[in-house]
């Protein structure tokens, strides 16, 4: 077994009990942080977000799990900010979205953090492959 592969459990612990990387539950933003300011820090050409989920600290596959439970919550139409910090979200969310349906606006980086977009564009589960028959 290669030495990553075996430590990576340790790794990912490591990350879901850190408490000085920890991430911040979106419900209770950091000291100082406003919607307000949020929004006047965006640069122009990023999409405004109706929602925001702070996965930071979190490696993957955290985040996705996060960000379809939060999407499940949304009303159609709505945009979803996901902020990360590990890069890996690059390639998942875009998959992610592609598989579940939804619409992947793009990202931008501040201050090495990772701002995702995303708008919720249907209800439910994805619609079925074809050619795929469905296991029993």
């Amino acid at each position: 077994m290669p030495l990553a592969r075996a430590l990576r459990p340790l790794l990912y612990f490591a990350a879901m009990t850190s408490t000085t990387r920890g991430a911040r539950n979106a419900a209770t933003p950091s000291p100082g942080t406003g919607e307000a300011k949020a929004r006047a820090a965006q640069p122009a050409g990023s999409p405004s977000s109706d929602e925001r989920l702070d996965t930071v600290g979190f490696f993957c596959p955290i985040p996705i799990i996060k960000t379809a439970a939060r999407v499940r919550t949304m009303q159609l139409g709505k945009v979803l900010e996901v902020i990360a910090d590990d890069r890996v979200i690059l390639v998942d969310l875009p998959n992610w979205c592609r598989g579940a349906g939804q619409e992947y606006l793009g990202h931008r980086e501040d201050s090495g953090e990772l701002h995702l977009f995303l708008r919720k564009t249907r209800d439910g589960a994805p619609p079925r492959q074809r050619g795929i028959a469905p296991s029993s």
